[in-house]
């Protein structure tokens, strides 16, 4: 990433600034299995909170991170998800995760169900 932009997720407020702006139309997929399995690596130790902190961090900086379009009945089905990923990035308000946090927050997700988007 340092060849595209100069950033800083380790201060308050965190930052990117792009060498090159990103395309207004850029579209980065996200799904909730990815969510899951970024919680997933958390309680399996193989993310330290910081990273999982970092990894929603900067899905909430870069702004070109989408879910697949919403059922056409419910504009704001993916608001739970998107509840997960802006607590995760928010420490300061929120605190670092937890196992008891990230449980909770799997849960919540179950809403979803085992059902994949493309």
């Amino acid at each position: 990433m340092g060849e595209r932009a100069d950033f800083s997720f380790g201060t308050n407020p965190a930052w990117i600034e792009w060498r090159k702006p990103l395309a207004a139309d850029l579209s980065v997929p996200l799904s909730i299995d990815d969510v899951r399995r970024a919680l997933k690596r958390f309680l399996a130790q193989e993310w330290a909170a910081r990273d999982l902190h970092l990894w929603a961090q900067f899905i909430a900086l870069v702004g070109a991170y989408r879910f697949p379009s919403p059922p056409s009945d419910d504009e704001d089905y993916y608001d739970t998800a998107w509840d997960v990923i802006h607590d995760l990035s928010s420490p300061e308000a929120h605190g670092l995760a937890t196992e008891a946090t990230v449980r909770s927050q799997l849960a919540a997700l179950e809403r979803y169900g085992a059902q994949r988007f493309s």
